[in-house]
Protein backbone atom coordinates (compact mmCIF):
# COMPACT_ATOMS: atom_id res chain seq x y z
CA UNK A 1 0.00 0.00 0.00
CA UNK A 2 1.49 3.63 -0.73
CA UNK A 3 0.60 6.29 1.34
CA UNK A 4 1.07 10.38 0.89
CA UNK A 5 2.33 11.64 3.71
CA UNK A 6 3.41 15.29 4.65
CA UNK A 7 6.64 16.22 6.30
CA UNK A 8 6.33 15.94 10.29
CA UNK A 9 9.93 18.06 10.76
CA UNK A 10 8.14 20.98 11.78
CA UNK A 11 5.62 19.78 14.08
CA UNK A 12 7.37 19.63 16.99
CA UNK A 13 7.39 23.20 16.89
CA UNK A 14 5.11 24.68 14.79
CA UNK A 15 6.33 27.97 12.28
CA UNK A 16 5.87 30.71 15.17
CA UNK A 17 4.54 32.78 12.19
CA UNK A 18 1.64 30.41 11.79
CA UNK A 19 0.61 30.53 15.00
CA UNK A 20 0.84 34.43 15.39
CA UNK A 21 -1.25 34.06 11.79
CA UNK A 22 -3.72 32.49 13.05
CA UNK A 23 -4.55 34.34 16.00
CA UNK A 24 -4.49 37.57 14.30
CA UNK A 25 -7.39 35.88 11.82
CA UNK A 26 -9.32 35.20 15.05
CA UNK A 27 -8.93 39.06 15.83
CA UNK A 28 -10.29 39.66 12.34
CA UNK A 29 -6.65 41.33 11.61
CA UNK A 30 -6.52 40.09 8.58
CA UNK A 31 -4.23 42.64 6.67
CA UNK A 32 -1.50 41.53 9.88
CA UNK A 33 -2.49 38.05 8.96
CA UNK A 34 -1.16 38.56 5.35
CA UNK A 35 1.66 39.89 6.39
CA UNK A 36 2.98 36.91 9.08
CA UNK A 37 1.85 34.42 5.93
CA UNK A 38 4.25 35.96 3.23
CA UNK A 39 6.76 36.46 6.41
CA UNK A 40 6.09 32.06 6.92
CA UNK A 41 6.78 31.52 3.43
CA UNK A 42 9.85 32.87 2.82
CA UNK A 43 11.15 30.50 5.50
CA UNK A 44 13.21 27.28 4.18
CA UNK A 45 11.72 23.71 4.24
CA UNK A 46 8.73 24.49 5.03
CA UNK A 47 6.57 21.32 5.64
CA UNK A 48 3.60 20.53 3.17
CA UNK A 49 1.40 20.46 6.43
CA UNK A 50 2.11 24.02 7.19
CA UNK A 51 1.93 24.97 3.61
CA UNK A 52 -1.66 23.86 2.79
CA UNK A 53 -2.27 25.88 6.65
CA UNK A 54 -1.10 29.20 5.24
CA UNK A 55 -2.64 29.17 1.79
CA UNK A 56 -6.16 28.52 4.00
CA UNK A 57 -5.59 31.58 6.36
CA UNK A 58 -4.56 33.30 3.32
CA UNK A 59 -7.46 33.00 1.07
CA UNK A 60 -9.72 33.45 3.73
CA UNK A 61 -7.92 36.73 4.87
CA UNK A 62 -8.37 37.82 0.87
CA UNK A 63 -11.84 36.61 0.78
CA UNK A 64 -13.07 38.64 3.67
CA UNK A 65 -11.00 41.81 1.95
CA UNK A 66 -13.05 41.58 -0.45
CA UNK A 67 -10.71 40.37 -3.06
CA UNK A 68 -11.81 37.16 -3.83
CA UNK A 69 -9.88 36.64 -7.26
CA UNK A 70 -6.63 36.68 -4.57
CA UNK A 71 -8.85 34.44 -2.71
CA UNK A 72 -9.16 32.03 -5.56
CA UNK A 73 -5.75 31.56 -6.24
CA UNK A 74 -4.96 30.98 -2.95
CA UNK A 75 -7.28 27.96 -2.70
CA UNK A 76 -5.67 26.58 -6.28
CA UNK A 77 -2.26 26.81 -4.57
CA UNK A 78 -3.58 24.80 -1.34
CA UNK A 79 -5.89 22.55 -3.40
CA UNK A 80 -3.22 21.44 -6.16
CA UNK A 81 -1.20 20.10 -2.93
CA UNK A 82 -4.24 18.79 -1.42
CA UNK A 83 -7.55 18.09 -3.56
CA UNK A 84 -8.84 16.32 -0.54
CA UNK A 85 -8.96 19.31 1.54
CA UNK A 86 -12.80 20.46 2.68
CA UNK A 87 -13.32 24.04 3.69
CA UNK A 88 -15.57 24.60 7.04
CA UNK A 89 -18.68 24.99 6.72
CA UNK A 90 -18.65 27.88 8.95
CA UNK A 91 -17.11 30.31 6.69
CA UNK A 92 -19.49 32.49 5.26
CA UNK A 93 -20.47 32.72 1.08
CA UNK A 94 -17.61 35.40 0.42
CA UNK A 95 -14.94 32.55 1.44
CA UNK A 96 -16.86 29.71 0.18
CA UNK A 97 -17.85 30.60 -3.45
CA UNK A 98 -13.89 31.40 -3.81
CA UNK A 99 -13.15 27.73 -2.80
CA UNK A 100 -16.06 26.16 -4.78
CA UNK A 101 -14.43 28.02 -8.04
CA UNK A 102 -11.12 26.63 -7.17
CA UNK A 103 -11.95 23.10 -6.75
CA UNK A 104 -13.55 23.23 -9.75
CA UNK A 105 -10.65 24.42 -11.54
CA UNK A 106 -8.29 21.82 -9.87
CA UNK A 107 -10.40 18.89 -10.73
CA UNK A 108 -10.23 20.01 -14.64
CA UNK A 109 -6.75 20.90 -14.52
CA UNK A 110 -5.58 18.01 -11.71
CA UNK A 111 -2.92 17.88 -8.99
CA UNK A 112 0.38 16.70 -7.31
CA UNK A 113 -0.60 13.76 -6.21
CA UNK A 114 2.32 11.40 -6.47
CA UNK A 115 2.07 7.34 -6.72
CA UNK A 116 3.93 4.53 -7.68
CA UNK A 117 2.94 3.44 -10.81
CA UNK A 118 4.73 0.33 -11.83
CA UNK A 119 7.11 -1.98 -10.29
CA UNK A 120 9.15 -3.68 -12.79
CA UNK A 121 10.38 -7.16 -11.32
CA UNK A 122 12.13 -9.93 -12.83
CA UNK A 123 13.91 -13.44 -11.16
CA UNK A 124 12.39 -12.77 -7.86
CA UNK A 125 13.86 -8.92 -7.54
CA UNK A 126 13.02 -5.56 -7.96
CA UNK A 127 14.93 -4.07 -11.16
CA UNK A 128 13.28 -0.41 -11.74
CA UNK A 129 10.55 1.97 -9.98
CA UNK A 130 8.06 4.23 -12.11
CA UNK A 131 6.29 7.10 -10.65
CA UNK A 132 3.80 9.00 -11.88
CA UNK A 133 3.63 12.63 -9.98
CA UNK A 134 0.45 13.67 -11.50
CA UNK A 135 -0.07 17.58 -12.45
CA UNK A 136 1.35 20.62 -11.45
CA UNK A 137 -0.71 23.14 -13.39
CA UNK A 138 0.98 25.95 -11.06
CA UNK A 139 4.47 25.30 -12.04
CA UNK A 140 5.16 25.25 -7.98
CA UNK A 141 6.93 21.86 -8.23
CA UNK A 142 11.05 22.67 -8.41
CA UNK A 143 12.98 19.31 -7.45
CA UNK A 144 12.47 15.92 -6.58
CA UNK A 145 14.65 14.51 -3.82
CA UNK A 146 14.07 10.05 -4.37
CA UNK A 147 15.66 7.74 -1.87
CA UNK A 148 15.96 3.78 -1.73
CA UNK A 149 16.72 1.21 0.22
CA UNK A 150 17.66 -2.32 -0.69
CA UNK A 151 19.59 -4.73 1.33
CA UNK A 152 20.96 -2.68 3.24
CA UNK A 153 22.25 -0.05 0.74
CA UNK A 154 20.85 3.21 0.17
CA UNK A 155 20.87 4.87 -2.84
CA UNK A 156 19.65 8.77 -3.80
CA UNK A 157 18.09 9.97 -7.25
CA UNK A 158 17.51 13.51 -8.18
CA UNK A 159 15.18 13.31 -11.51
CA UNK A 160 13.91 16.06 -12.85
CA UNK A 161 11.25 17.56 -12.10
CA UNK A 162 9.82 18.70 -15.73
CA UNK A 163 9.36 15.03 -16.20
CA UNK A 164 5.84 14.32 -14.90
CA UNK A 165 6.33 9.78 -15.18
CA UNK A 166 9.99 8.70 -14.67
CA UNK A 167 11.49 5.49 -13.90
CA UNK A 168 14.30 4.84 -11.75
CA UNK A 169 16.44 1.53 -11.97
CA UNK A 170 17.46 -0.33 -8.58
CA UNK A 171 21.34 -1.36 -8.63
CA UNK A 172 20.74 -3.60 -5.27
CA UNK A 173 19.75 -7.00 -6.01
CA UNK A 174 17.00 -7.39 -3.50
CA UNK A 175 13.22 -8.66 -3.28
CA UNK A 176 11.69 -5.42 -1.60
CA UNK A 177 12.41 -1.82 -1.97
CA UNK A 178 11.63 0.47 0.58
CA UNK A 179 11.64 4.47 -0.95
CA UNK A 180 10.94 8.13 0.01
CA UNK A 181 9.72 10.48 -2.67
CA UNK A 182 10.36 14.31 -1.96
CA UNK A 183 8.80 17.05 -3.95
CA UNK A 184 10.44 20.16 -3.45
CA UNK A 185 9.09 23.73 -4.04
CA UNK A 186 10.42 27.29 -4.19
CA UNK A 187 13.23 27.79 -1.17
CA UNK A 188 13.18 24.11 -0.58
CA UNK A 189 9.52 23.92 0.52
CA UNK A 190 8.29 20.48 0.81
CA UNK A 191 5.25 20.20 -1.31
CA UNK A 192 4.44 16.20 -0.69
CA UNK A 193 5.89 12.98 0.88
CA UNK A 194 5.34 9.86 -0.67
CA UNK A 195 6.97 6.48 1.05
CA UNK A 196 6.50 2.90 0.55
CA UNK A 197 7.85 -0.46 0.10
CA UNK A 198 7.32 -1.91 -3.58
CA UNK A 199 8.21 -5.91 -3.37
CA UNK A 200 8.71 -8.32 -6.25
CA UNK A 201 6.41 -10.66 -7.74
CA UNK A 202 7.42 -14.57 -6.12
CA UNK A 203 8.69 -17.26 -8.04
CA UNK A 204 6.12 -20.09 -8.73
CA UNK A 205 7.16 -22.48 -6.68
CA UNK A 206 8.03 -25.78 -9.04
CA UNK A 207 6.26 -28.71 -8.24
CA UNK A 208 8.87 -31.88 -7.00
CA UNK A 209 9.84 -34.43 -9.63
CA UNK A 210 7.41 -37.34 -10.11
CA UNK A 211 9.17 -40.72 -10.45
CA UNK A 212 6.95 -42.66 -12.98
CA UNK A 213 6.70 -46.70 -12.37
CA UNK A 214 8.18 -48.90 -14.91
CA UNK A 215 5.57 -49.56 -17.67
CA UNK A 216 4.73 -53.56 -18.03
CA UNK A 217 3.00 -54.41 -20.68
CA UNK A 218 1.17 -57.69 -20.25
CA UNK A 219 0.75 -60.51 -23.66
CA UNK A 220 -2.11 -60.24 -25.47
CA UNK A 221 -3.65 -63.38 -25.74
CA UNK A 222 -3.98 -64.97 -29.21
CA UNK A 223 -7.18 -63.65 -31.27
CA UNK A 224 -9.70 -66.15 -31.73
CA UNK A 225 -10.75 -67.91 -34.72
CA UNK A 226 -13.46 -66.93 -36.72
CA UNK A 227 -15.36 -69.09 -38.65
CA UNK A 228 -15.52 -67.79 -42.25
CA UNK A 229 -18.92 -67.53 -43.19
CA UNK A 230 -21.18 -66.98 -45.79
CA UNK A 231 -22.99 -64.01 -46.99
CA UNK A 232 -26.61 -64.49 -47.04
CA UNK A 233 -28.27 -64.31 -50.57
CA UNK A 234 -30.34 -61.85 -51.31
CA UNK A 235 -33.65 -63.30 -51.92
CA UNK A 236 -35.21 -59.95 -53.22
CA UNK A 237 -36.25 -61.66 -56.71
CA UNK A 238 -38.29 -64.57 -55.32
CA UNK A 239 -40.24 -62.72 -52.58
CA UNK A 240 -41.22 -59.72 -55.73
CA UNK A 241 -41.75 -62.68 -57.26
CA UNK A 242 -44.31 -64.20 -55.49
CA UNK A 243 -46.15 -60.65 -54.42
CA UNK A 244 -46.17 -60.28 -58.19
CA UNK A 245 -47.44 -63.52 -58.97
CA UNK A 246 -50.35 -63.58 -55.97
CA UNK A 247 -51.10 -60.61 -57.26
CA UNK A 248 -51.52 -61.53 -61.19
CA UNK A 249 -53.67 -64.51 -59.53
CA UNK A 250 -55.94 -61.78 -57.93
CA UNK A 251 -56.41 -59.87 -61.48
CA UNK A 252 -57.52 -62.83 -63.11
CA UNK A 253 -59.78 -63.96 -60.61
CA UNK A 254 -61.00 -60.70 -60.61
CA UNK A 255 -61.40 -60.68 -63.84
CA UNK A 256 -63.35 -63.36 -64.39
CA UNK A 257 -65.76 -62.49 -61.84
CA UNK A 258 -66.87 -59.37 -64.03
CA UNK A 259 -66.60 -61.75 -66.94
CA UNK A 260 -69.14 -63.72 -65.57
CA UNK A 261 -71.69 -60.65 -64.23
CA UNK A 262 -70.97 -59.35 -67.32
CA UNK A 263 -71.82 -62.60 -69.44
CA UNK A 264 -74.78 -62.77 -66.96
CA UNK A 265 -76.45 -59.48 -67.58
CA UNK A 266 -76.01 -59.59 -71.71
CA UNK A 267 -77.56 -63.21 -71.12
CA UNK A 268 -80.42 -61.84 -69.18
CA UNK A 269 -80.60 -58.89 -71.82
CA UNK A 270 -80.76 -60.90 -74.86
CA UNK A 271 -83.93 -63.14 -73.45
CA UNK A 272 -86.64 -60.25 -72.93
CA UNK A 273 -89.04 -60.75 -75.14
CA UNK A 274 -90.61 -57.85 -77.53
CA UNK A 275 -93.82 -56.88 -79.31
CA UNK A 276 -94.00 -56.40 -82.98
CA UNK A 277 -92.97 -53.29 -82.73
CA UNK A 278 -89.27 -54.31 -81.37
CA UNK A 279 -90.86 -53.22 -78.02
CA UNK A 280 -89.54 -54.64 -74.78
CA UNK A 281 -92.09 -56.59 -72.82
CA UNK A 282 -91.47 -57.18 -69.67
CA UNK A 283 -89.16 -54.65 -68.15
CA UNK A 284 -89.02 -51.09 -68.79
CA UNK A 285 -86.71 -49.71 -70.71
CA UNK A 286 -84.86 -47.84 -68.24
CA UNK A 287 -84.06 -51.50 -66.59
CA UNK A 288 -83.00 -52.78 -70.33
CA UNK A 289 -80.74 -49.69 -70.50
CA UNK A 290 -78.80 -50.43 -66.94
CA UNK A 291 -78.56 -54.11 -67.96
CA UNK A 292 -76.53 -53.15 -71.22
CA UNK A 293 -74.45 -50.70 -69.09
CA UNK A 294 -73.97 -53.18 -66.62
CA UNK A 295 -72.76 -55.76 -69.37
CA UNK A 296 -70.74 -53.54 -71.33
CA UNK A 297 -68.71 -51.76 -68.27
CA UNK A 298 -68.46 -55.46 -66.81
CA UNK A 299 -66.85 -56.77 -70.43
CA UNK A 300 -64.28 -53.63 -70.64
CA UNK A 301 -63.29 -54.64 -66.38
CA UNK A 302 -63.21 -58.44 -67.18
CA UNK A 303 -61.08 -57.91 -69.69
CA UNK A 304 -58.90 -55.23 -68.20
CA UNK A 305 -58.51 -57.34 -64.96
CA UNK A 306 -57.32 -60.65 -67.12
CA UNK A 307 -55.12 -58.81 -69.35
CA UNK A 308 -53.50 -56.91 -65.84
CA UNK A 309 -53.47 -60.36 -63.89
CA UNK A 310 -51.98 -62.34 -67.09
CA UNK A 311 -49.05 -60.01 -67.03
CA UNK A 312 -48.15 -59.54 -63.45
CA UNK A 313 -48.31 -63.45 -62.93
CA UNK A 314 -46.17 -63.61 -66.21
CA UNK A 315 -42.93 -61.48 -64.30
CA UNK A 316 -43.75 -62.61 -61.27
CA UNK A 317 -43.34 -66.25 -62.37
CA UNK A 318 -40.14 -64.94 -64.65
CA UNK A 319 -38.47 -63.30 -61.34
CA UNK A 320 -39.12 -66.96 -59.34
CA UNK A 321 -37.62 -68.55 -62.33
CA UNK A 322 -34.38 -67.03 -62.61
CA UNK A 323 -33.97 -66.76 -58.85
CA UNK A 324 -34.39 -70.59 -58.35
CA UNK A 325 -31.98 -70.97 -61.34
CA UNK A 326 -28.95 -68.77 -59.04
CA UNK A 327 -29.90 -70.54 -56.05
CA UNK A 328 -28.68 -73.73 -56.58
CA UNK A 329 -29.54 -77.45 -55.72
CA UNK A 330 -30.94 -76.05 -52.44
CA UNK A 331 -33.27 -73.19 -54.12
CA UNK A 332 -36.57 -72.89 -52.48
CA UNK A 333 -39.22 -74.94 -54.08
CA UNK A 334 -42.58 -73.10 -55.10
CA UNK A 335 -45.71 -74.19 -56.23
CA UNK A 336 -48.65 -72.32 -57.80
CA UNK A 337 -51.92 -74.16 -57.62
CA UNK A 338 -55.59 -73.28 -58.25
CA UNK A 339 -58.52 -74.85 -55.97
CA UNK A 340 -62.58 -74.55 -55.68
CA UNK A 341 -61.97 -71.42 -54.31
CA UNK A 342 -58.73 -69.36 -55.87
CA UNK A 343 -55.21 -69.98 -56.44
CA UNK A 344 -52.95 -71.11 -53.52
CA UNK A 345 -48.85 -70.50 -53.95
CA UNK A 346 -46.74 -72.77 -51.26
CA UNK A 347 -43.49 -73.90 -51.36
CA UNK A 348 -40.07 -73.74 -49.13
CA UNK A 349 -38.12 -70.51 -49.48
Amino acid sequence: MWVLLCSTAARAAESPFLERARALLEDLSYDKALKQVELALEQERVDRETLVALYEIEAVCWANLSKPARATESFRRLLTLSPGFVLSRDNPPRVRTPYFEAKEWVDKNGALVPVLEKVDSRDGRVRALTFWLGRDPLRQLKALNLELEAAGAQEVAHPAPKVMRFTVPVVAVAAAVKYRLELIGARGAVLGVLVGEAKAEALPALPPPTVRPEARVAALPPAPAVAATEAPRSRAKMGVGVVLTVAGVVGLAAGGYFGVQAASARQRLLSVTTDADGAVIGMTQAEARLLDSRATTGAVIADGLLVGGGVLAALGLTLMVIDLASAGPEAAQVRLSWTGRGAWVSGQF
